[in-house]
């Protein structure tokens, strides 16, 4: 996804994967609307003055969400954007538990936890490959496999 943003961003401008992204969604967002078309177009004659502030709104914090993913897919690995994309869920989990008063059930907490789990792992698992590469870069080129076996105060020795 990378390569293709900045491919893309090359070919199309600044602006274009924006665009397009938004463009592509439309279908999709139109196929989930149909049920409710009616109703829409009868309240869109005549609508207050704050619909129009709520819509602008709106369209606004959605371009600069998409805005945004293009800027972290275009700093940051595949992998690192999916966990934040994922551990990002915990905060919003736990202010709803908080604001609604809504305990989880068992398998809520159960999943809340292995969601902290696998980020807090793969955050340690990529600072512990970034602190072999630069052992790995002092020692003449030896690669991180070759270093598997190299103790925790070994590597804060070594990286200092």
């Amino acid at each position: 996804m990378k390569v293709i943003c900045t491919n893309l961003g090359k070919e199309i401008g600044y602006f274009g994967p924006v665009f397009y992204n938004n463009l592509l969604s439309l279908p999709f967002l139109f196929v989930a609307a149909l049920p409710q078309m009616r109703d829409f177009i009868e309240r869109a004659s005549d609508p207050p003055p704050s619909t129009w502030l709520y819509f602008t709104l709106l369209m606004l914090v959605g371009s600069v969400m998409t805005f945004c993913t293009f800027w972290c897919m275009n700093h940051t690995s595949p992998t690192t954007y999916s966990v934040i994309g994922g551990l990002n869920k915990i905060p919003v989990t736990l202010l709803g538990i908080i604001i609604f008063s809504q305990k989880p059930t068992e398998m809520g907490t159960l999943g809340i936890a292995t969601a902290v789990t696998g980020g807090l792992l793969y955050a340690y698992g990529n600072s512990r490959s970034k602190q072999l590469m630069e052992i790995a870069a002092t020692r003449g080129g030896g690669s991180p496999s070759s270093l598997s076996g190299v103790s925790g105060p070994d590597v804060k020795q070594q990286s200092v």
